[in-house]
C-alpha cells in the first residue's frame, strides 16, 4: 500500500506541485510490557492460559518517490518560462463563433464579413508579440474577397516592480506595428498600416503575475500615444479606376483596469480556472478605411486565466461599433 500527500513549491517564478509517495506495509508485531521489557503476557479469565499479546502496526519506508506533477506559470498571459526566458507560445481562439460580423444586407460592406480563426504567438527570434487574424467577404454564397490584420509588438523583457511595489510581468512594448488589408476580387485594395512608437516602453499589464491578489477597480497600465503614424492607401479598380493616400498622425490613450475575478470559466467546453476580468479603454483617434478621422472610445473586456492566459474577450469592432466575441480554441505555454 501506498500514501500521497502533495506539496507546493516556488520554482524561478513559477508555482510547481509535487506529489510523494510514501510506500508502507502492514506487520505483526509483540506489545511489550514497560515494566519488564519482554512480551506483555495476558491471562485467559476462562481457561487461565497466559496468552502472548500482539498488535497491528504499519511501517511507513522513506520516500520512494517524489517528482513533480503540475507546474504552474503564474502569469496572466504567460510568455515567459519559469526560468524567465521568451517562451514560444502560442494561442489558437475562434472569432465570433465563426459566424457573420457585418450583413452587408443592414451595412455597407462589400460582402457578409466573416472570420477565420485568430492567432497569438511569441515569436523568440524577433522577440515579438504578435496577433493575426482573416476572413472572407461573401457575397450570394460566394467568397468575392478577403480580409487580414496583423500586429506586431516589440517586446523588452525588464525586472522591475510597479509603482505600489507589485511584481509585474517584466515584459514592456517599445513598438507596435498593425497591418491590416482589404481585397475585392481585383475591384478594390485597401492597405492600412498604424506604427507607433513610444517615447518609453510601455508596459503589458496582461502578463501580470498579481491580479488575483488585487481589488476590482484597480487601474493595472495606461499609456498615451502621441502623433502615431498611419496611413492608409486605396487603390480602385471598378467600377471606376482611382488611388487615395493618406498619411497622418492620430493621438489617443489606453487603460487597463482590474473590474473583476471569477473562480473559474467554461469556454467552449473547457472549464478555465482563476480568472480575472480586466477591462481596456481605448478612447481617442483612429482612421476610417476610407480615410476618415474619427473619435474612438472603445472598450475590450478580456477574461484571463492564471497560466493559461487569455481564453475570451468582447469588444466592440471598429468597422461597425458590434461586439466581436473572441474564444479560446487551444493553446501551448511552456512552464
Amino acid at each position: 500500500m501506498g500514501l500521497s500527500t502533495s506539496l507546493s513549491v516556488q520554482i524561478g517564478t513559477c508555482e510547481a506541485y509535487y506529489v510523494a509517495v510514501t510506500a508502507s506495509k502492514t506487520v505483526i508485531v509483540p506489545v511489550i510490557d514497560p515494566a519488564t521489557g519482554d512480551q506483555l503476557i495476558e491471562v485467559d479469565p476462562v481457561t487461565g492460559e497466559e496468552i502472548p499479546v500482539w498488535e497491528k502496526q504499519t511501517i511507513e519506508s522513506a520516500y520512494s518517490n517524489i517528482g513533480i506533477v503540475k507546474s504552474v506559470n503564474p502569469s496572466f498571459f504567460p510568455i515567459r518560462t519559469c526560468g524567465g526566458a521568451l517562451a514560444g507560445n502560442s494561442w489558437e481562439f475562434l472569432l465570433n463563433e465563426g459566424q457573420i460580423l457585418i450583413d452587408s444586407a443592414k451595412k455597407f460592406s462589400p460582402g457578409d464579413m466573416k472570420f477565420n480563426s485568430g492567432t497569438i504567438w511569441i515569436d523568440t527570434g524577433t522577440v515579438q508579440f504578435v496577433k493575426m487574424s482573416s476572413g472572407t467577404y461573401v457575397r450570394g454564397g460566394i467568397d468575392v474577397g478577403s480580409h487580414s490584420a496583423d500586429s506586431y509588438y516589440d517586446l523588452v523583457l525588464s525586472p522591475g516592480n510597479d509603482a505600489f511595489g507589485n511584481k509585474i510581468s517584466e515584459v514592456y512594448v517599445d513598438q507596435f506595428i498593425e497591418d491590416m488589408g482589404i481585397g475585392l476580387s481585383g475591384q478594390v485594395e485597401v492597405t492600412a498600416i498604424i506604427q507607433d512608437n513610444p517615447i518609453n516602453p510601455i508596459s503589458f499589464p496582461l502578463t501580470r503575475t498579481d491580479l488575483h491578489t488585487l481589488s476590482a477597480g484597480t487601474v493595472i497600465g495606461s499609456s498615451k500615444h502621441s502623433a502615431t503614424k498611419s496611413s492608409i492607401d486605396v487603390s480602385i479598380t471598378q467600377p471606376i479606376v482611382d488611388n487615395r493616400y493618406l498619411d497622418t498622425e492620430i493621438d489617443f490613450n489606453s487603460t487597463w483596469t482590474l473590474i473583476g475575478k471569477m473562480n473559474s470559466i467554461t469556454v467552449l467546453g473547457i472549464a478555465y480556472y482563476n480568472i480575472a476580468v480586466v477591462e481596456n479603454v481605448i478612447s481617442g483617434q483612429y482612421i476610417g478605411l476610407n480615410g476618415e478621422i474619427e473619435e474612438q472610445n472603445r472598450v475590450i473586456t478580456y477574461r484571463l486565466s492564471r497560466g493559461v492566459g487569455m481564453v475570451k474577450s468582447t469588444g466592440a469592432f471598429l468597422v461597425d461599433e458590434k461586439t466581436l466575441l473572441v474564444e479560446l480554441e487551444n493553446y501551448t505555454v511552456q512552464n
